[in-house]
């Protein structure tokens, strides 16, 4: 009987090491879990800030396009005011010289005018004498 008893302590023993090899699986595995509870919802929060972070980049991009189309806008309105600002340049040289030759022309003809009124007095006064004479003549 004792090597009965032997191996009945023996597989006690053996059974009390397979309880406790089983505790400490069951522990490791309710670790286990745990961890991978906690990796899952780190990963949940981590794709939750890649999502957020890819919208406020998506966002930052739109707002950069934006920014672009504007000032592509702006330069091109700076282009037309530039040509038109050019061009009123030009208008304003060719009023300019419009204006003088406008002005040249009027003097010019007051000139000629007072040149005529001149001649046509000058000549109305040798025809008022003649008519003058012309009356003398006649009485």
């Amino acid at each position: 009987t004792e090597g009965k008893d032997k191996e009945i302590i023996g597989m006690r023993a053996q059974l009390q090491e397979a309880r406790d090899v089983a505790a400490a699986a069951a522990d490791t595995a309710m670790k286990v879990e745990d961890m991978r509870r906690l990796a899952a919802a780190a990963a949940e929060e981590g794709g939750l800030r890649i999502r957020q972070a890819e919208a406020r980049a998506l966002e930052w991009q739109e707002a950069v396009e934006y920014r672009d189309h504007e000032a592509t806008d702006m330069r091109e309105r700076l282009f037309e005011a530039r040509a038109t600002a050019a061009a009123a340049g030009q208008a304003a040289i060719e009023l300019e010289e419009l204006r003088a030759a406008s002005a040249a022309a009027a003097e010019e003809a007051f000139l000629r005018l007072r040149q005529g009124q001149e001649r046509a007095g000058s000549d109305a006064a040798l025809v008022a004498a003649e008519l003058e004479e012309a009356r003398r003549a006649a009485a």
